[in-house]
C-alpha cells in the first residue's frame, strides 16, 4: 500500500502581527475569539512528490515494502 498522509490547511486572520506566536498560540486565538479562522481543509495526500522532505515522515524500510509487494 502507498504511503498515504492527510494535509491540514488554515487560514487564521488577526488584527494583530502574529509571526512571534508559536501554532498553538495562533489556533488558541481563533478559538477565543481574538483571532478568525477563515477556512480549514484537509486532504488526503497519496503523491509521495508532495510529501515535505522530513525526517518526520521517515519510514525505514518502507522503500524495500514497496519492492515486495
Amino acid at each position: 500500500m502507498a504511503k498515504q498522509l492527510w494535509r491540514t490547511t488554515a487560514v487564521i486572520w488577526t488584527d494583530f502581527d502574529p509571526s512571534a506566536l508559536e501554532l498553538d498560540d495562533l489556533a488558541r486565538e481563533a478559538m477565543t475569539g481574538d483571532g478568525y479562522c477563515s477556512e480549514q481543509n484537509t486532504e488526503l495526500v497519496t503523491d509521495k512528490a508532495q510529501f515535505p522532505e522530513t525526517e518526520f515522515f521517515d519510514c525505514p524500510g518502507e522503500d524495500e515494502d514497496e519492492g515486495a509487494a
